[in-house]
């Protein structure tokens, strides 16, 4: 069930963060991947998507390393690298 998922949960996580960097203010951060209040925030997005607890908990699990990713690829330091 979990392959079935994970491209939303994926999805979502890119479309997270696409979000927060449109709302951010002030400096540019790291993504929290190990904030609780970050798990938190990702079990609520997939949350509709299983009920089983674990297969949730994996979800949100990817959710914040595809926010992550696409949070850091945005960051304006690393990209102008990915441009060049």
């Amino acid at each position: 069930m979990f392959a079935h998922l994970r491209g939303t949960a994926a999805c979502r996580g890119e479309r997270w963060s696409d979000e927060l960097a449109a709302r951010r203010r002030g400096p540019w951060i790291l993504w929290p991947v190990d904030s609780e209040r970050v798990r938190i925030a990702a079990l609520e997005r997939v949350e509709d998507l299983t009920r089983d607890p674990r297969l949730r908990e994996r979800l949100s699990a990817e959710l914040v390393g595809y926010a992550a990713k696409r949070w850091n690829e945005m960051r304006p330091d690393t990209a102008t690298e990915a441009a060049e």
